[in-house]
């Protein structure tokens, strides 16, 4: 992926062309572009030249590779001999390079990171690797993620409104939201961004550096704001996005920085991740503080070779005081504090104070004053109601109702507009409180919160998505109070209308310090991700020992995380050289009139106009180590000969064993 954002040369630009371009279609792009030759670049059928006009590289670009005969075109960037071009916040992420450099005032300790300068030194990209970020989605405008979205070709090249690939979703060009089933996969929450700017943030020269150079994302929005404001994933959208990506042979990673009840459905579809051997999948442990040997945290116990499991470190090599441990479950550990992201940013639209004089007040009960009383708090002014306080406990049922029905909060042009509401109260059931929302003042009103229990005397933040009305000009909102005990109480102050930044809102690269496991589990992943781009003949499986094998030793860690250590992606990148290489068989399958179809289970079918029949069955197929001795065999079901690999010897016998060196697809007869 070309990265525009580092020093290149203003007036040179090379265009690669396609195999059988003419010179006259060169000497037409030529002339159109004022473009004068300095050298031809034979191996590549490559030409560098000189620009003549004031046009810039990066815009010229642009345009010359939208000509069909054009395969590559590149900016004449300046290189520095054995250094990299670091970003310009790069210090800022410890987790790359530990100095002991202060972070947020806090030192580290030198060498306490993931060694990836000296990675860079050792990696060599092999193919272009894919992550499956399953999360809150992917700002596609953020200028550190916008070019790392991948793209799946067969529906960019497809009709609109096409399902152009046959898997089931239509216009997935650039990932799924699985949340709301569409298309469209965009994060209005800032966790999924965050998570892919670890990865793979643009080597732009500016802001941040991803992880893993060659790597590009599949986002696959799985989590929503629920009604109380906070963004979740459900177990459904999980399982479809897995089920997605098993049928997707270039994902090779998947990051899930989630964790789910206990549960069965999730367990069986890992299990064929762990049968297939060709996804990772990394898993936050989780921020509980607990010892998941002992307690359950879905997906990160679960039992598998296709599980990395991931607890978080500081940059002292300290286990984060939030992270959950466990010798067994958590494989190893990643650095998960003070991490700096890309996200996307929230701000305050407006603070409407509740005013008495346009909030109207309702009553069941006969008391002296019919208001809620009026107090003051850090000299913010709000409002209260406790109707028995003052008079004789009755054990009648009371109901209050505040309403906004003359000063209405305007959230047009909203893109995900929330409230936070500052509320103080006491409320035991079998009192309660609620809070309803509409965008008409005559309703009808849409429950949106119960609230029950205690603030303890302090006023609290809650935030109420109301993302349902953002296409709406007017909200409307109605307290209802309903007391059965005497002392109970409910106090509201200013409510706060937050949402994204709307003035600003064009992609600008805000960047922000996260804390979790959440952010240790990427951390890994673009580490996987290097590592398949580097081998990718690798499995799942063989990727996660090297993972685990190479990780630096942490006396914080021992009996902590099952490997002892922190992850290392230079330690990683040696041993994987030292890691012996993949080779695959294959089988397909054919008789004298027709061919045949075997499952990647080794059974051969046969579909004829009666349905689908079994012919027999296959043995050997999979993949070994180069060098090893292999036997295949073929056995045919009645009815059927089958019993020569046309690819070994005509005519040979259907059982057959030889050393394979390279990837094989044997054929039977």
């Amino acid at each position: 992926m070309e990265s525009e954002g580092v020093d290149y040369v203003h007036d040179e630009i090379i265009v690669t062309y396609k195999v059988g371009t003419s010179g006259e279609d060169q000497k037409i792009l030529e002339d159109k572009f004022s473009l004068k030759v300095i050298r031809k670049f034979r191996l590549t059928n490559s030409i560098f030249y000189k620009i003549q006009s004031t046009e810039e590289p990066v815009v010229l670009k642009k345009k010359i590779i939208k000509y069909e005969f054009v395969k590559v075109v590149t900016l004449n960037k300046a290189l520095t001999t054995n250094s990299l071009n670091l970003d310009s916040e790069f210090s800022k992420q410890w987790y790359m390079e530990n100095t002991g450099q202060q972070i947020l005032f806090e030192p580290g300790i030198a060498d306490i990171d993931i060694g990836w300068k000296k990675a860079m030194e050792i990696y060599t990209k092999k193919a272009n690797s894919y992550v499956a970020v399953l999360d809150s989605g992917f700002a596609e405008d953020h200028i550190e993620i916008k070019d790392r979205n991948a793209i799946n070709t067969d529906e960019y090249l497809g009709q609109l409104g096409k399902d152009d690939d046959n898997n089931g979703y239509v216009d997935d060009t650039y990932g799924w939201d699985f949340y709301d089933n569409d298309p469209n996969p965009y994060d209005f929450h800032g966790h999924g961004t965050q998570i892919s700017s670890i990865i793979s943030a643009a080597n732009d020269g500016a802001g941040m550096q991803g992880i893993s150079p060659d790597t590009f994302i599949f986002p696959m929005r799985v989590a929503g704001q629920w009604e109380d404001g906070v963004t979740r994933p459900t177990l459904a959208s999980v399982v479809e996005a897995l089920n997605y990506i098993y049928y997707n042979p270039g994902i090779r990673v998947v990051n899930l920085s989630i964790s789910l009840p206990e549960d069965e459905l999730l367990a069986l579809t890992i299990e064929q991740f762990d049968q297939n051997d060709r996804v990772l999948l990394i898993c936050a442990a989780g921020n509980d503080k607990i010892n998941i040997d002992l307690k359950s945290i879905i997906p990160a116990s679960l039992n598998s070779d296709c599980i990395i499991s991931v607890a978080s470190v500081n940059s002292s090599g300290d286990l984060s005081f939030f992270s959950n441990y466990g010798k067994s479950n958590v494989d190893l550990a990643a650095p998960g504090e003070k991490i700096f992201v890309a996200t996307i940013k929230e701000v305050i639209q407006k603070h409407h104070p509740i005013d008495p004089y346009f909030w109207t007040q309702t009553f069941n009960w006969s008391e002296s004053p019919l208001t809620w009383y009026k107090g003051e708090s850090y000299q913010e002014s709000f409002f209260y109601k406790s109707p028995t306080f003052f008079t004789p406990y009755s054990s009648v049922t009371y109901f209050t109702q505040l309403t906004n029905f003359l000063d209405p909060i305007k959230i047009g042009n909203s893109i995900m507009p929330t409230l936070k509401l500052k509320l103080m109260y006491n409320i035991e059931p079998p009192s309660y409180a609620f809070l309803f929302a509409s965008s008409d003042s005559l309703g009808p009103f849409t429950l949106k919160k119960k609230f029950y229990g205690s603030t303890n005397a302090n006023f609290e933040y809650y935030p109420i998505s109301i993302s349902e009305f953002k296409s709406l000009d007017d909200l409307y909102l109605k307290f209802v109070v309903f007391k059965s005990n005497p002392f109970d109480y409910f106090g509201l102050g200013t409510i706060s209308h937050w949402d994204l930044d709307v003035e600003n809102y064009t992609g600008k690269p805000y960047y922000s310090y996260v804390d979790g496991t959440s952010f240790s589990a990427p951390i890994v992943a673009a580490v996987a991700s290097m590592l398949f781009s580097h081998r990718p003949d690798l499995l799942a499986s063989d990727v996660k020992k090297i993972i685990l094998d190479s990780v630096k030793p942490l006396d914080s860690l021992s009996n902590k995380v099952l490997s002892g250590g922190v992850v290392r992606v230079d330690n990683a990148l040696i041993e994987a050289n030292k890691y012996r290489e993949r080779v695959k068989v294959e089988f397909s399958a054919s008789s004298w009139f027709k061919d045949l179809i075997v499952s990647s289970s080794g059974v051969i079918t046969e579909n004829n106009e009666y349905g689908t029949s079994d012919v027999g069955t296959t043995f050997g197929a999979g993949w070994y180590f180069k060098g090893d001795t292999v036997t295949i065999d073929a056995f045919a079901n009645d009815g059927w000969k089958f019993g020569q690999w046309a690819d070994i010897a005509f005519g040979g016998p259907s059982k057959h064993t030889f050393t394979i060196n390279d990837n094989l697809n044997l054929t039977g007869l």
